[in-house]
């Protein structure tokens, strides 16, 4: 069996134990040992300063937080391998979630969003498609369609 490589989340949450450490007093050996670390690596964190990098995954997560529900051709601007990053996110445990509308929407149709956005982007859809429709776009079925898609 083969031993899984560490995330950058996993250094990143390290990193802060670490430092906390070394200002408690506590020697880069120490702290190494402590936290099951290369004494390199802890000695480049607490005494050359340097951060261990934030993930595509954590900058995907916080920027769909920031930005509120956001559909694909937003996102493409900034990742553009964000189907990825949702299937990595979705993995280690992330709490994100995609919407889908039909195809024809291009652009416009796939949403990410958190748990907590729900709401805001069921108006944000529910706008999108109204003016669609105000555009001379022909819908199936009622000018506003329910959305279903969001009921999982």
């Amino acid at each position: 069996m083969s031993k899984l490589r560490k995330t950058k989340e996993f250094y990143s949450r390290l990193y802060e134990r670490a430092v906390e450490l070394y200002k408690e007093g506590k020697s880069v050996k120490e702290i190494a040992e402590l936290l099951n670390l290369s004494y390199s690596c802890v000695y480049a964190w607490v005494k050359l300063g340097r951060k261990p990098r934030k993930s595509k995954v954590e900058e995907f997560i916080a920027y769909v937080k920031t930005s509120g529900p956001l559909p694909v051709c937003e996102v493409v601007k900034k990742f553009p391998k964000h189907s990825e990053l949702y299937l990595l996110a979705k993995q280690r445990g992330f709490a994100i979630e995609r919407a889908k509308l039909p195809r024809k929407f291009k652009g416009y149709h796939l949403w990410y969003y958190l748990p907590e956005q729900a709401e805001e982007l069921k108006k944000k859809i529910e706008n999108f498609l109204k003016r669609e429709y105000v555009k001379g776009k022909k819908l199936r079925g009622s000018p506003f369609p329910s959305t279903r898609f969001l009921s999982r």
